[in-house]
Order: structure tokens, then C-alpha cells, then sequence
């Protein structure tokens, strides 16, 4: 059996925040910068018969996947019209059914 550590384990803290997670966590008020690289479309495994997207960025260098299921997200990106590799602001705004999405296009800040 392996070794046994602490609650107090950078390892256990990590992995709970999601911190290496290759699929981003979107958190009210808190913008997600990237690169846009496209979408596709998967089947729902939550909701099934269902059909969500999976947008792809490109942060810090890394592929990051940000998968959801939100008509409100995707008409947000829709009005935007990012081109690939085109760099993108997507900013949730409020919670539950009233939530919403800001997404902009602007200049690589770098």
C-alpha cells in the first residue's frame, strides 16, 4: 500500500481546487484570458441525449478545455465572433438562472 499523508498535503490541496485540471473552472466575476482555438460539440454525459460544447483556449501555453452546456455562453461567444487564435475575455456574470457571460476580443497583452 502506498504511503499515507495529511490533510495538509499539497498534493490533496491541488488536486480539490482543480489547480492542474486541464478543464477550466468558471467563477462569477473572475475573467478567463486565452487564446481561442475553437470549439466541438460531445454528448452530455450529466444530462443525456443532450449535446454541450467544449470551447478550447490556449493559457499560459496549455490547452485548457472549458466545457458547458449554456445556450447563454454560447450566443455570448457567437455575438463576440472570435477567430481562432484570436485572444478572448470570458467573464460569467451573476449566479444560478441569472447567470450570464461577457466575452471580448481584444489584442495579445503580450
Amino acid at each position: 500500500m502506498a504511503d499515507t499523508t495529511t490533510t495538509t498535503s499539497n498534493d490533496l490541496q491541488g488536486f480539490a481546487s482543480g489547480g492542474d485540471s486541464q478543464y477550466i473552472k468558471m467563477e462569477t466575476g473572475i475573467p478567463v484570458e486565452g487564446l481561442y482555438l475553437g470549439y466541438t460539440m460531445e454528448d452530455d454525459k450529466f444530462n443525456p441525449g443532450d449535446k454541450r460544447i467544449v470551447y478550447q483556449l490556449e493559457i499560459g501555453q496549455l490547452k485548457k478545455f472549458l466545457g458547458s452546456g449554456s445556450k447563454r455562453l454560447a450566443r455570448a461567444i457567437l455575438a463576440a465572433n472570435p477567430a481562432v487564435g484570436e485572444f478572448i475575455r470570458i467573464t460569467r456574470v451573476g449566479v444560478g438562472f441569472d447567470t450570464n457571460y461577457k466575452v471580448e476580443t481584444q489584442d495579445i497583452p503580450f
